[in-house]
């Protein structure tokens, strides 16, 4: 008897537990697909289980589907990442390096690009479950479905269809935080914000 009970709540709760990931996956689809152009300042705190500290920078964001982005960290250690939709450049100033990179599909699920990619592939990278139905104040808990992905686990959260957070748990257990503030939904931005030119003089390295 206890038998056949285990059976059948197992049975029982599989689909429940399918339907609520479809369910969570449909929100958060909404939500993304609302915002076709997003800019935003930010700011990021990374804490690793070996240091005792956390580090801490700040920058803004601008994204465009499909897959347009930019990522420029102001300090404390300047960066800057743009994908154009076909590559993704990261210049870091401070080694007077540029590292090109194909937009491919691993780089198109990564963090960093899943706010400029395509929403109705999200489902095919991730699974999603929504951590907080509260109000105007969703979250959701995204898992990469690829093995070899660099990072274990994302939570996104938004207020008033407005991206206020995510949070980032790589595979080696470093968690980052990110805050967002002054975020603007579906406003014009520059084609030239997603073109890097590169500086003289910096070491070019394509992968």
């Amino acid at each position: 008897m206890l038998r056949k009970l285990s059976l059948a709540l197992v049975l029982t709760g599989l689909p429940m537990a399918l339907f609520a990931d479809a369910e969570a996956a449909k929100a958060l689809n909404g939500l993304l697909a609302k915002a076709n152009t997003v800019t935003a300042k930010f700011q990021q705190k990374t804490q690793n289980d070996a240091e005792s500290r956390s580090r801490e920078s700040n920058g803004t964001l601008s994204v465009q589907r499909p897959n347009l982005f930019r990522w420029e960290v102001t300090g404390p250690f300047p960066q800057l990442v743009i994908s154009n939709g076909k590559k993704v450049w990261v210049y870091d100033p401070d080694l007077e390096q540029v590292t090109i990179q194909k937009l491919d599909k691993q780089l198109s699920s990564t963090p960093a690009l899943l706010l400029s990619g395509d929403v109705k592939k999200l489902k095919d990278n991730f699974d999603i479950s929504q951590t907080s139905k509260s109000g105007d104040t969703p979250s959701f808990l995204l898992k990469p479905k690829a093995e070899d992905s660099a990072f274990e686990s994302l939570q996104i959260s938004f207020k008033r269809e407005q991206i206020t957070g995510m949070m980032l748990k790589d595979t080696l257990g470093s968690v980052t935080d990110i805050t967002f503030s002054n975020v603007k939904n579906n406003v014009e931005i520059e084609s030239g914000q997603f073109k890097l030119d590169i500086p003289e003089g910096v070491d070019v390295i394509e992968r």
